[in-house]
């Protein structure tokens, strides 16, 4: 699951939340917030720590990003990775983008 936001520009603040159920404590789903070309212009965040345990094998994951410079093309990208072997299920990808506008 991969969603986009668009007119991302420098000071903006970006936030992403998805659940998780049966993630697996090995190798734990991440979820991604970066630039659609973070190899040049390095904007990437990551984390797969920061969960809330829901009850009945569900966790609520989220990540926060505040944007020092323009994404090459003012677009970022927020997805779930998972490496693990096990089935996992991902719903509610949720993502807030705040910034000022004049």
């Amino acid at each position: 699951a991969s969603r986009y936001i668009n007119q991302v520009q420098t000071g903006d603040y970006l936030t992403a939340s998805v659940l998780i159920r049966n993630n697996d404590p090995q190798n734990p789903a991440r979820l991604i917030l970066r630039s659609t070309n973070s190899d040049t212009d390095n904007i990437y965040f990551e984390d797969n720590h920061s969960l809330q345990d829901l009850g009945h094998g569900w966790q609520l994951l989220s990540l926060r990003g505040h944007i020092s410079s323009v994404p090459a093309t003012s677009q970022m990208e927020c997805l779930v990775y998972y490496p693990g072997k096990k089935g996992i299920r991902v719903q509610s990808l949720s993502i807030k983008h705040f910034g000022e506008r004049y």
